[in-house]
């Protein structure tokens, strides 16, 4: 009995401790370590150098690798932000979106949110998913009414909806969205 618990240790056991010795986490970079902040800082201008060039799939995967190795770090919801802008130019709209969304979830108190969220319309808008890009603009209004983007966003739900003037949906859009614009300024 006891060869049998001895080789089941040896089997199942050994393999666990050798996997779990190998396999190393990401680095966490205090702020006042210089060196790691310095190299955190080059592959965050190399990433800004590939997407200034036009290098796109390169910027992001130094953006990527920022993320990686730095999220602890201050420019971490830029570099976020950054890679789904880059997706954006690229046409790779899914991409995009989940980027952007994973920055909402991520950087939840930043005050570019409102800007993401348009961006988020603009993708789906420019993939021709209308009643997406209507929803996905109607939120900017509803939760950034005094920001710049609401005043976009209201301008792009109007030049969509003018695409489809017999379509129902369009007509209830356009009546939602006064309604929800009467709302949000007496507030």
């Amino acid at each position: 009995m006891r060869d049998y618990t001895k080789l089941w240790a040896l089997k199942y056991f050994v393999p666990l401790l050798l996997i779990a010795g190998c396999v190393q986490g990401k680095p966490y970079i205090k702020p006042y370590d210089y060196q790691a902040n310095r190299e955190a800082v080059l592959v965050y201008e190399k990433a800004l150098a590939y997407e200034k060039e036009g290098n796109l799939e390169l910027a992001i995967v130094e953006f990527r690798h920022y993320l990686d190795y730095y999220d602890s770090l201050y420019r971490a919801n830029e570099a976020q932000l950054k890679i789904a802008q880059c997706y954006k130019t690229l046409s790779q709209w899914d991409e995009a979106i989940s980027n952007y969304k994973t920055y909402l979830k991520k950087y939840k108190k930043s005050e570019t949110i409102p800007e993401a969220l348009f961006q988020i319309g603009e993708c789906l808008e420019t993939a021709n998913q209308w009643k997406e890009s209507v929803s996905a603009y109607k939120n900017v209004i509803k939760n950034h009414f005094s920001t710049v983007w609401s005043q976009k966003a209201q301008e792009r739900i109007a030049e969509i909806l003018k695409k489809f003037p017999r379509a129902s949906w369009a007509r209830k859009e356009k009546i939602a969205v006064r309604t929800l614009v009467r709302t949000m300024s007496r507030k």
